[in-house]
């Protein structure tokens, strides 16, 4: 054995190693270096490449030598240090001190985070499933008419209610903000903005459309607007706006009627199966984001009681992961990293400070769902995971036999693998937490003996076709 290795445990899942390298593998490491080197030396009574490793050695120096070969072996010594004491790092090993003579290497390798969570199993809440209003629905198929609605320049008219109205100019809030000596600028608009002209949908509560109401192209306007007090946007409430504004272009719209040709534009069958598949987008919508909402409320619960034990490296690794699709997602807008980072007058590491408390909360926040996931035996089946791609597959309508398999293929590998296997873990999380809240949830023992006999049948079915294919190998 070429390494001597000794280990310690911190309170923080920080395993220190420390590890000593066989003089005898040190200097072979340092001979091939050294045989390389003379390779290319000049060295009198020699012919090139032949001078001995002494000769080497004193011209370049033995310490030299020396470290040059520590660190060629650094990462091959650490893989095999931790592979000789059956330590799985968590995230990447750190370097903490190097040795020349003797050759000793210290590192400290973050281990699994150990996750102990409380008495969750007797949470009771009552949990109701969101409804779709009536006016949830209707809202969305105006907003359905309203993309469908052309309009077409006027002129030498005066505006009326439904047209869109072009106007440049400036609104100021009559009165400075708390703690400010001048009012702020609301609206400052050079090139033009077009409002319609409803009273429902811009600038509701207020006069706004009634003193844009009645001007034509090249009209100006000089007013005043106050927002109600009990208006929604409360930093808005009982505020008042002065506008100078200048009208350039006016436009009258066109608004169609729902019918069956105008919904089969964007491939329904006809406006019935239009306003059932609205609803179900909404509903569909308003589920993720109550289930969304569940489980943050469920982290919550869980972090009450539970311990967490995990190494600063974990969150380190978590900023690392952050930053690098920072990169991927600046450099997939044309820039430079270096030209952004300059451009911001910010560092990397000053970057992820910024990052480290949210960081650390998501860390936590996966840590704990991972070990309910594991608690509560909750397994991922191949089924599960064919069937969802199915569904996605049905969502890309006819496609050739060719471009099909193409996409299948894409769907089941990769990112979006990993992304539906996320969706159909955290639906069983879901699924699990509402039982567990209603006090339906199934025994744990019975989830116990359940997974520990199917990975009994797994075990033997590997075992089987291990010796199924040790008995079709041919005979030397």
């Amino acid at each position: 054995m070429s390494l001597t290795v000794t280990t310690q445990e911190d309170e923080q899942r920080q395993l220190a190693m420390s590890i000593t390298v066989d003089e005898k593998r040190v200097m072979g490491e340092m001979k091939k270096i050294a045989k390389n080197l003379a390779k290319n030396m000049r060295v009198p009574g020699f012919r090139p490449g032949k001078a001995p490793f002494s000769v080497v050695s004193k011209r370049v120096g033995e310490e030299s030598l020396r470290a040059q070969a520590l660190e060629d072996m650094l990462n091959e010594v650490i893989f095999e240090a931790m592979e000789q004491e059956e330590v799985v790092p968590y995230a990447r090993p750190s370097l903490t001190d190097m040795d020349l003579s003797p050759a000793k290497i210290d590192i400290v390798v973050p281990l699994e985070p150990v996750v102990t969570l409380g008495d969750y199993r007797s949470l009771r809440r009552k949990i109701k499933q969101p409804k779709v209003s009536k006016e949830a629905v209707q809202e969305a198929i105006d907003a359905f008419i309203e993309r469908k609605t052309t309009t077409e320049p006027v002129e030498d008219r005066k505006s009326k209610k439904g047209d869109v109205i072009k106007v440049t100019g400036k609104g100021v809030f009559a009165e400075p903000a708390e703690g400010q000596d001048e009012p702020e600028v609301f609206f400052d608009e050079q090139e033009g903005t077009e409002f319609v002209l409803d009273k429902e949908k811009t600038f509701k509560g207020t006069d706004f459309v009634k003193k844009l109401s009645g001007k034509n192209v090249g009209d100006s306007a000089k007013f005043s607007i106050t927002y109600p007090d009990d208006y929604e946007i409360t930093d808005f409430a009982g505020k008042t706006i002065n506008f100078e504004l200048d009208v350039i272009e006016l436009s009258s719209r066109t608004i169609p009627k729902l019918t069956d040709e105008l919904v089969k534009e964007d491939n329904y069958e006809d406006v019935k199966d239009f306003k059932a598949k609205t609803k179900k987008t909404l509903e569909d919508q308003a589920f993720e984001t109550f289930r969304g909402e569940v489980l943050d409320e469920w982290i919550v619960d869980l972090k009450k009681d539970a311990t967490l034990v995990y190494p600063p490296g974990a969150v380190d690794a978590e900023l690392d992961d952050r930053l690098e699709g920072f990169k991927q997602q600046i450099s997939s807008y044309g820039w430079k990293w270096e030209d952004y980072m300059n451009m911001q007058g910010e560092s990397e590491d000053g970057m992820k400070e910024m990052w480290r408390e949210d960081a650390t909360t998501n860390l936590e926040n996966g840590l704990l769902l991972r070990q309910f996931i594991s608690d509560e035996y909750l397994k991922l089946e191949k089924e599960e995971v064919d069937a969802l791609v199915e569904e996605r597959m049905e969502s890309f309508g006819e496609l050739e036999d060719e471009m099909k398999e193409t996409m299948r293929g894409v769907l089941s590998s990769g990112e979006s693998l990993q992304r539906m296997s996320n969706e159909i873990m955290v639906r069983k999380s879901f699924e699990r937490i509402e039982g567990i809240l209603a006090g339906k949830a199934p025994d744990l023992e019975e989830l116990k003996a359940a997974a520990e006999a199917a990975e009994a049948e797994e075990n033997a079915d590997e075992a089987e076709e291990t010796a199924d294919e040790a008995a079709a190998e041919p005979a030397e």
